[in-house]
């Protein structure tokens, strides 16, 4: 299966738009939330009536959950009642981290490291960092864990003999320099994870998590 994967969408319903339009080319036979739908942009009750009205699969973000007073009854309730993560099999989704009763992000070898300890998915997928990284359990150094390097728009294959954390880049406010529309795809089938990277009207850089 192809799995679309998109997170900090931070009220983009136009930048929402372009992932939907390329992952539909890509093939992707469906579509998982990892949260931060709300705060920032200017459509944010419109991305929550697509999520909510479609019923699709959405973790709750740091923002969907500390924010959700500030937009209409329907939306504050669907924001408050968002699950913190989707378990399937060997694989997680969630918006910051697979560990338990932790808000560390995974910007750094050592968090990373930990999050694996603290874990038991071959794969998990995070938001929260507005920047694409892959992160490798394997390492000679037995306190951090790997970076994996990867080309934007170009499937990068996952080793059914590692475990990984994939952190997927945000529909706004870009944190790696690169100001495009990232999403990611898995397909299972193949044991690959493409980095998406779109033009289209993305929320400039905002420093903040």
């Amino acid at each position: 299966m192809r799995t679309a994967i998109v997170t900090d969408i931070h009220g983009s319903m136009r930048g929402l738009e372009k992932v939907l339009e390329d992952q539909a080319k890509e093939g992707c036979e469906r579509l998982i939330c990892l949260g931060d739908l709300v705060s920032g942009g200017m459509e944010d009750e419109e991305v929550v009536a697509y999520f909510r009205d479609n019923q699709l699969p959405v973790t709750q973000g740091n923002h969907d959950l500390d924010d959700a007073e500030f937009y209409s009854d329907a939306a504050r309730d669907y924001l408050r009642a968002l699950p913190p993560r989707i378990v399937e099999g060997d694989v997680v989704y969630t918006h910051i981290t697979p560990r338990d009763a932790s808000d560390r992000g995974l910007a750094c070898p050592y968090e990373a490291r930990n999050a694996f300890a603290e874990s038991s998915q071959r794969l998990a997928f995070v938001g929260h960092l507005h920047a694409p990284v892959i992160w490798s359990a394997t390492n000679d150094d037995p306190q951090a864990a790997r970076y994996c390097s990867f080309t934007l728009n170009k499937p990068r294959r996952l080793s059914l003999d590692d475990r990984f954390i994939i952190i997927v880049g945000a529909v706004a406010y870009a944190r790696d320099m690169v100001e495009k529309i990232k999403y990611a795809i898995h397909d299972d089938a193949e044991s690959t994870v493409e980095m998406r990277a779109l033009d289209g009207p993305m929320i400039r850089t905002r420093w903040f998590l």
